[in-house]
């Protein structure tokens, strides 16, 4: 049990070694700030709302996670460390589920970064709480998508712009099978499907507070 906390210790000490995880961070809170309040159709309403935030997000974690994630495995790959941690008495699926974990944790903490955005519209309305929380929680299980999606793309090579790509490529394929413009020209039992495996479809929306 020390070894598999401690390999969660060590891929998310990468993280915050180096500017890159503080840059991602920092990025994905303003360019959701900013294209919120200034993009988005919020400013054109009069109403306290957080539906365009829960909108946007599945985009944003598109891009960023596979940022997040592109050096999980390819950045060990690359420096010849993944095979010295594979043989040490350490199961490969341990190994996995930490690397899963890590990732995860750090994704999540940019979700978290989104809270100041209801916190400040509170100010202004009544917002309905408890499906801003549902709406969190299923962002939460959204990434976890994201990541697992993002570790298979990174175990593919040892060049993390190669992984970013790929999991790129693979999230936004996935969101814009879930399109109208996508599901009009396809039979309606397949449009469905692609609905169903898509994190964006055009039912109406649930309110966002």
């Amino acid at each position: 049990m020390g070894s598999f906390f401690a390999l969660i210790r060590k891929d998310l000490k990468g993280y915050f070694d180096q500017p890159t995880g503080y840059i991602l961070l920092i990025i994905f809170a303003g360019v959701i700030s900013y294209t919120f309040f200034f993009v988005t159709p919020f400013n054109t309403t009069k109403e306290a709302s957080v539906r365009d935030l829960f909108t946007l997000l599945p985009w944003m974690l598109g891009v960023f996670v596979p940022a997040s994630t592109m050096r999980l495995f390819a950045e060990e790959q690359r420096d010849g460390t993944l095979e010295i941690l594979l043989t040490q008495p350490i199961r490969g699926w341990v190994v996995l589920l930490t690397k899963f974990l890590s990732g995860l944790i750090f994704v999540n903490l940019m979700i978290i970064t989104t809270l100041g955005i209801p916190i400040a519209l509170s100010s202004a309305g009544a917002l309905d709480w408890g499906a801003i929380v549902a709406q969190y929680v299923g962002s939460f299980f959204l990434a976890a998508a994201f990541v697992a999606i993002g570790l298979f793309t990174s175990s593919l090579t040892r060049n993390q712009i190669v992984a970013f790509i790929v999991g790129l490529f693979i999230n936004m394929g996935l969101m814009i099978i879930g399109l109208d413009i996508v599901s009009v020209t396809l039979a309606s039992r397949v449009a469905t499907l692609l609905e169903t495996l898509s994190p964006v479809t055009t039912s109406p929306a649930s309110p966002g507070g």
